[in-house]
């Protein structure tokens, strides 16, 4: 018995001595043997689910009409210029409309997201422009909306829908960050939560805040002569 046990110990030795004599890249692929799959074997990458939001980019131009803005698939070149590209067969493009009335949607399929305001007393506070320059109507420019959506995949979801400008009527790029409701409600900044947790025995100045309601005219001129 004592022999046995010595043989197996040299037989053990004489392992390790062939294993690192087989240098470091060698030991490397024993290593990963097991884990490297056969050639030709896709590689599955675990999706991003952790996060309920969904991004939706499309490239936007108006249509003969003009009386609306076509909504078509892009695609971007190794440089990533983004440019428009055809409709997969079977699917009818979508549609962003500015009403004289109203204020925008965007349809996709089934699901149509429509703008409103942060504030129910201002309409025309739901048009958020940023001009290049600081200058109106100067572009390249973006239109960030808040909106919510009705129907399809998206029922019950909101969030923002921005518009990248490339100038008026020449189209550009839309892209819609949105999520369910109770998963926004829930990202609550740091800022107002500070606010939360402040003491509410310290008083405060109230400064008064005159309101210039917005007249029905100035959300037309929004819908139709800044329209993106």
């Amino acid at each position: 018995m004592r022999q046995v046990g010595i043989a197996a110990f040299w037989l053990s030795l004489a392992a390790i001595v062939g294993t690192l004599a087989l240098g470091g890249s060698a030991r490397a692929g024993l290593r990963l043997q097991d884990a490297t799959p056969v050639a030709g074997t896709p590689v599955a990458v675990p999706a991003n689910s952790s996060s309920p939001f969904k991004t939706l980019v499309a490239w936007y131009a108006p249509d003969a009409s003009t009386e609306f803005l076509v909504l078509t698939p892009l695609t971007t070149d190794p440089g990533l210029v983004a440019a428009p590209t055809a409709v997969a067969t079977g699917q009818q493009p979508g549609r962003a409309d500015f009403p004289a009335e109203g204020l925008p949607t965007m349809t996709f399929g089934d699901t149509t997201f429509t703008a409103y305001s942060p504030n129910p007393d201002e309409p025309g506070a739901a048009y958020r422009w940023s001009w290049f320059d600081a200058i109106e109507e100067k572009r390249p420019a973006t239109l960030v909306l808040q909106v919510t959506g009705s129907g399809g995949a998206y029922e019950g979801y909101v969030g923002t829908a921005t518009f990248i400008s490339r100038g008026q009527n020449a189209g550009g790029v839309l892209v819609l960050l949105v999520g369910p409701a109770d998963a926004i409600a829930a990202e609550t900044p740091a800022a107002d939560a500070a606010v939360d947790d402040a003491p509410t025995d310290v008083p405060v100045e109230e400064v008064p805040v005159e309101e210039t309601p917005v007249a029905d005219a100035a959300l037309d001129t929004q819908a139709r002569l800044f329209r993106p």
